[in-house]
Order: structure tokens, then C-alpha cells, then sequence
């Protein structure tokens, strides 16, 4: 008898912040097969999403979403693209002060205490979140969930696209 390869199963991302879907856009040209949870309070960006993708993101305050509620979903994988207001010099580098970082410390608290942690949490951010106390408590909250991470400073261009625009992954 012939032996078949069992499909890879198909990922669950939950993709939180996420904007006109750049981590979607990514990880379907990557070949991810997966299942798209979106969620961002933007409406502008989710009718870009909507059109992209012929899917309506979540309207929905991060801060109300729930571990209970993230564990019932069982997402394998997080993206996020948390506001970067905090982090530039033109928002004055508040960091966790500035009122825009609540929802991504909320996302902290629900990584520390959802009883099933994703096996891979993608992250997107401005120049200067690596040098960010929001860095160093998502990494803390990494390690205490037992992840190893890596971490890129990268623009387009590295990537084949005339832009400059460096970003922290």
C-alpha cells in the first residue's frame, strides 16, 4: 500500500491590530494555510481589509477580548501591529504612558494567562520599540510563556520594494 502525507494542518491566526492585513498578505504569499481571525477598531482600515480579502474584520476594542475567549478559538498563531505613536519621536516616545499602548498591554496580560499560547506570535512596530519598555515586558511575557524569539530591524527595500521605511519585527 501506498503512503500518503497526512496535510499539514491549516493554522489559526489571530490578527490582532490588524490593520489593511500586511501579516494575511504575508502569510498567504508565504503559502500559510490558515483560517484569519482580524481585529481592529479602525473602520477605514477593515473596509481596506474587507476589499483585500472579501473578509470584515472584528470591530472590537482589543482591551474587551477575553483569554477564555482566545482559548475557545484555539489560534496557533498572533500577529499584531500595535499602534507606534508611542514609540516615534513624533508622538513624543510615551511608550506605556501614552493611552494608544493599552490595548497592547492588554494583549500582554492575555499572552501570560491564556492556558493555550500560540506556537508563534508575529509582532510589527516603528523603529524604537526595540529600545521600548512595551519590548521589554512583551519579552518577558515570551519567556515566561517559554518562547524562544528573534527579533529584525528591517525596511521593504531588504525585501525587493523601493521603500525605506524601517520597521522592527
Amino acid at each position: 500500500a501506498s503512503k500518503r502525507a497526512c496535510p499539514a494542518p491549516r493554522e489559526k491566526v489571530l490578527e490582532l491590530f490588524s490593520g489593511l492585513g500586511g501579516f494575511r498578505f504575508g502569510l498567504e504569499f508565504a503559502g500559510v494555510e490558515a483560517d484569519f481571525v482580524a481585529v481592529d477598531v479602525n473602520d477605514h482600515a477593515n473596509a481596506t481589509y474587507a476589499h483585500n480579502f472579501g473578509e470584515t474584520p472584528l470591530r472590537k476594542d482589543i482591551r474587551h477580548i477575553t483569554a477564555g475567549w482566545v482559548e475557545k478559538q484555539g489560534f496557533t498563531i498572533w500577529t499584531m501591529s500595535p499602534p507606534c505613536q508611542p514609540h516615534t519621536r513624533q508622538g513624543h516616545q510615551q511608550d506605556l504612558k501614552d493611552p494608544r499602548s493599552a490595548g497592547f498591554l492588554h494583549v500582554l496580560a492575555l499572552l501570560r494567562s491564556v492556558p493555550t499560547p500560540p506556537r508563534y506570535l508575529l509582532l510589527e512596530n516603528v523603529r524604537n520599540f526595540e529600545a521600548s519598555e512595551s519590548c521589554a515586558q512583551l519579552l518577558e511575557a515570551l519567556r515566561g510563556r517559554g518562547f524562544a524569539w528573534r527579533a529584525f530591524l528591517l525596511t521593504p527595500r531588504e525585501c525587493g520594494y523601493p521603500n525605506q521605511r524601517l520597521r522592527f519585527f
